[in-house]
Parts: C-alpha cells; sequence; structure tokens
C-alpha cells in the first residue's frame, strides 16, 4: 500500500467503527425493542406453520421446507364490533364497500346519540320527539330494525315501533312537481296521454346550453318548458320569424290552455322581422311592448323566462335570439337558471322585467294601429331592407366622382 492511500484507509475505518458504534449488531433476540413469537400468530387460514422438527438446516434447505407462509387475506364479512360501540355504528357497518358513520340526530346545538344500550329507555322519549321535527333520519330503518328484533336493549313494543315508521321516507319518492285537476285545467293539452310534459334538463337544478350535440337543443328545450309553464315572459332584442316559426304552434297550445305570454323587444337594427311580430300579436293572450328608441335604449338582452305556480319557474339568459340559428345549431351559449335553485335571481329578473314593462320608452303594440310605425322603424334602421315584393332595396345613393365619370364615359 502507497503512502497516499493510507489515510483513505484510515477513513473508512474510522467509519465503520463509528457505524457499529451507532448501530450496534443485535445477537440475541431481547435485543429487539419488538418481538412477536410464532405462538403469537392467531389460527387463521391465511396463516401456515411447517413441519420443522427434527429437521436440520441443510436438510431444511434440500426439502425445500418452510417455516412460516401468510398469504393476504380476502375479508369477505366484516369482524364484529365490540357490544359497546356496536349500538352506535348507523345501519351498513357490516358493509366492506363503504365507510362507517355514526347514528347521531342533531336539532339546533343539541346532539342525541342513539346507543342502543341500557340508557335507551331514558332516551326515548326525547329521541321520537326529535325525530318528529327531522326531515329525513337517514337511519330510521336501522332503528326500527332494533325495535322490531329487540337488538341492543330495545324492547318490542308495537307502538314506539308504529311511530317510528310513520317517519320514514321511501327511497323510491319522487319530488312532487304539480297538482292538476283532471276536469278543470289550463293544461288539457297534458292530459290526454296522462303524462307531464317536462323539459330533458331539470326544472330544479341549474344547466348550461353549449350548443354541443349531446346536449338538448335550445329549441327542443324552449318547446317543452313553453307547454309546462303558466307565464312566459320574452326579453329579447331580435325576433326573426325564422325562429318564431319553430315554437309558434307551442304558443298558441299554451294560450289557448289559458296561459299568458308577455314579448319585449326593440326596433334596434332593424334586425327583428316585421312578420314575426305581427303573427305575435294574432295570438290570444299574448302582449308585445317595444322600445322604438334605439339611441338611448338599445336593448340587446335575451332572456326567456317561465313561470310556473309551483314554484319551478326557470329562466333562460344568453346569448341566442330568437332565430333559427341561434336556437337549433349556432354556437351560442346559454344559461337556464331554476326558481328553486336561484330564487333571488328569479326574484331580481321578475323586477326588473316589470321595470321595463312599465317604462313609457317600451310601448305596446297595437296592430291595427302601431303597424305602419314598426315598419318604417325597421326600414329605417336597416342599411338594406326588402320591399313588400322581396326585392332588395338599398337605401343609399351612388354618386361617381369627377375622376370615376372619365373612366366610366371612356
Amino acid at each position: 500500500m502507497c503512502a497516499e492511500q493510507y489515510p483513505i484507509l484510515q477513513l473508512f475505518q474510522y467509519l465503520k467503527a463509528r457505524h457499529h458504534q451507532k448501530h450496534p449488531v443485535k445477537r440475541s433476540i431481547k435485543d429487539y425493542s419488538k418481538q412477536f413469537w410464532l405462538s403469537d400468530f392467531p389460527s387463521h387460514p391465511d396463516i401456515q406453520f411447517g413441519d420443522f422438527t427434527n429437521i436440520d438446516d441443510e436438510e431444511l434447505v434440500e426439502i425445500d421446507q418452510f417455516i412460516l407462509k401468510v398469504r393476504r387475506p380476502i375479508i369477505k364479512d366484516a369482524p364484529i364490533p365490540p357490544d359497546e360501540i356496536v349500538g352506535l355504528l348507523a345501519h351498513g357497518w357490516d358493509d366492506l364497500s363503504k365507510d362507517i358513520r355514526l347514528i347521531d340526530i342533531a336539532e339546533g346545538g343539541s346532539t342525541i346519540t342513539i346507543k342502543g344500550l341500557k340508557d335507551y329507555e331514558d332516551q326515548k322519549e326525547a329521541v321520537l320527539e326529535l325525530m318528529s321535527k327531522c326531515l329525513v333520519i337517514p337511519d330510521q330503518k336501522y332503528i326500527t330494525d332494533c325495535i322490531q328484533k329487540g337488538n341492543f336493549s330495545f324492547k318490542k313494543d308495537q307502538s314506539t315501533l308504529k311511530r317510528v315508521k310513520s317517519f320514514l321516507i321511501q327511497q323510491d319518492a319522487q319530488l312532487l312537481l304539480s297538482l292538476v285537476d283532471k276536469k278543470a285545467s289550463r293544461q288539457t293539452a297534458l292530459l290526454g296521454s296522462e303524462k307531464i310534459v317536462r323539459p330533458d334538463t331539470s326544472i330544479s337544478e341549474n344547466s348550461l346550453f353549449t350548443g354541443a350535440v349531446y346536449e338538448p337543443s335550445m329549441v327542443s328545450e324552449l318547446k317543452k318548458e313553453i307547454l309546462s309553464s303558466h307565464r312566459i315572459d320574452f326579453l329579447v332584442s331580435f325576433i326573426k320569424w325564422s325562429g318564431l316559426r319553430l315554437i309558434i304552434n307551442e304558443l298558441t297550445q299554451f294560450m289557448a290552455n289559458g296561459g299568458k305570454l308577455r314579448v319585449i323587444t326593440t326596433s334596434y337594427l332593424g334586425a327583428t322581422d316585421f312578420k314575426a311580430i305581427e303573427q305575435l300579436s294574432k295570438l290570444t293572450n299574448a302582449e308585445i311592448h317595444i322600445s322604438y328608441d334605439t339611441e338611448r335604449t338599445r336593448l340587446h338582452a335575451k332572456t326567456y323566462v317561465f313561470w310556473r305556480d309551483t314554484g319551478f319557474s326557470t329562466v333562460y339568459i344568453g346569448s341566442s335570439n330568437i332565430s333559427e340559428l341561434a336556437m337549433t345549431s349556432g354556437l351560442e351559449w346559454n344559461i337556464k337558471l331554476s326558481q328553486y335553485d336561484s330564487e333571488d335571481i328569479l326574484e331580481k329578473i321578475r323586477a326588473t322585467f316589470e321595470g321595463y314593462w312599465n317604462n313609457p320608452e317600451f310601448t305596446p303594440f297595437i296592430a291595427a294601429i302601431d303597424s305602419e310605425r314598426l315598419r318604417q322603424a325597421l326600414k329605417s334602421e336597416r342599411r338594406s331592407s326588402q320591399d313588400e315584393s322581396g326585392n332588395v332595396v338599398f337605401n343609399f345613393d351612388i354618386n361617381p366622382i369627377i375622376i370615376s365619370r372619365k373612366f366610366w364615359t371612356s
């Protein structure tokens, strides 16, 4: 060994000695802090002990004998919990796919835990009173089973069992949306099939329409909203006949059943079709207010409100005007809000619409009186329009300048 390598050897010898001092080799079982003897293993089919008595080490290797085999257990049934806590566990504690929950019934700041042990009789009246105030108690069925079977110190009391069962809510219960009088209903069109027409999207939750192919189309939802409403308010900047004709039959049926329609629109940009307003005005129970002041008002909102006396009113707010493209295949975004989920927003919409409806800037449209005024207003707003024969009319003149005349005459 050369002199240059000797210091390196000393360094590694020192590190080895330091490691042995810090982590001494444990040569006795007693030196280990944790010990687990074979005799301590539980009796379980997933634990196997080998027969290694009277076999030396060399023979053990030759015959491939084993001392201990442990495999991952396959648990099919949940172990029985101790008696002290089993009464605190909610129904379904033995389902391995679910989390364990405790039975609690809370009212205000106080909580009563149904232990199902010796003190149940002392708490019975308080529990029953609390249950009568609760809308839903998830573990009532478990309680009734305990009373009926007499488990966990519950007494087999038929009167108590009957009272508890009266609080149960059926798992297959459905939300009541409306009551229909078959003899005198305004929605008589719905009674022929004995089926209430509802939109595909929920009338109790908010939804977003983006024009995706897997979503219900805007026009199909509007048709069903119309047929299931009591009153309708439209606040829309442009009304095209191409869009109105898609829902005109549903609007006619809606108003024939006693529904009322209110429409607020404008002559802004001349985009509205006169024919659309004319056809709307012919519908029974339809009222139209129009803003002709396009310099100040410039209404550009698109809102469709469907009021229901049941409290499940809905509103569509977004980018779709009443036109075929906007209501069918256009890349339009519209959000549907439910009164059940967004009551404050629906109330603000109602108040704002009433403010517009009673504003003198939005004047009532009466076809016999205001038809010519609307025609002229729409024409004046358009850069180009169509005459009564459908021919395109340009509302500007072309006058060539001097240099242009030279080219035209040459």
